[in-house]
Formats: C-alpha cells, structure tokens, sequence
C-alpha cells in the first residue's frame, strides 16, 4: 500500500510540473496489474505488442495509401513489420525474462541487417525495428520495476 501511495503522490508531482516522461504509460499499466489480480504482467505485455505491432502496420497502410507521395516506403515499413511480428510474438508458457533474453537480441539482429541493407536507402524499415525495440524495452524496463 505505502508503495502505492508513493507512486500516487510521483505521478500528482509528474503532471503538476507537466513531466510526462517521468512516469511511463507502461509503468502505469503494470501498476494497475499489481493492484488488479485479473491483469498479469504477461497479459499487459501481450496487450502492448498488440499496440505496437498495430501502429506499425497502420503506419505502413497511411504509407502505401499515399504511395504518390511515400513511393515503396509503406511496403518497406510493411515488411518490417512483419518480421518484428515475427519475432515478438509471445510463445506459450515463456517465461517474461525468457522472452526479453530472446527477443531483444534477435530485434538487434533484425536492425543491424537493415542498416546495413542497401535498399532502406531511406532507413523507414530500420526505424520501424528500432520502434518496436524502443517500445518493448520500456515494457522489460516497467515488468523488473513492477514485478514482485
């Protein structure tokens, strides 16, 4: 309870100085699954790859709706997208530090292989990898400060 209490009184303090960064969006979902035995970890996690994959591929359908304007790009962003489905997608029964030691390397990997490609002259699909990573290292970053 005290420690609720504590992060009350850091998010009134957040939004009084107008600091949103202090307290992540994602810190507050995991929050919530501590106070909310229907919500687990794992389950807010599943939630937000669901969001992040879902932004991707309607960035790269904005993209390709206005290719006169994007040229291949949203098919690039597409494609990468793809792939990070790929690799994110949480396996049944693995373990949450399980899944963060064996996606964030591949996600690593995946980036790597864009940056050196050629072809992402313009460096939409690396971005679109570096998003993903971005946004599921918050996620790691909220379950260790939340968990237990």
């Amino acid at each position: 309870m005290a420690y609720f209490v504590r992060f009350l009184i850091r998010l009134k303090e957040a939004l009084r100085k107008n600091a949103s960064h202090d307290i992540s969006g994602a810190d507050i979902k995991y929050k919530k699954a501590e106070m909310d035995a229907s919500l687990t970890p794992r389950s807010i996690l599943q939630q937000e790859i669901t969001e992040i994959l879902s932004k991707q591929f309607n960035d790269a359908k904005i993209k390709q709706k206005n290719s006169h304007h994007w040229g291949n790009i949203g098919s690039k962003v597409e494609q990468a997208a793809l792939k990070c489905e790929g690799i994110i997608t949480l396996k049944y029964k693995e373990s949450l530090p399980d899944y963060f030691d064996r996606v964030l390397p591949e996600l690593g990997v995946l980036a790597e292989s864009y940056r050196r490609y050629t072809s992402d002259e313009d460096g939409y699909a690396l971005g679109t990898v570096r998003e993903v990573e971005n946004a599921l290292i918050s996620c790691s970053k909220s379950i260790k400060k939340f968990k237990g």
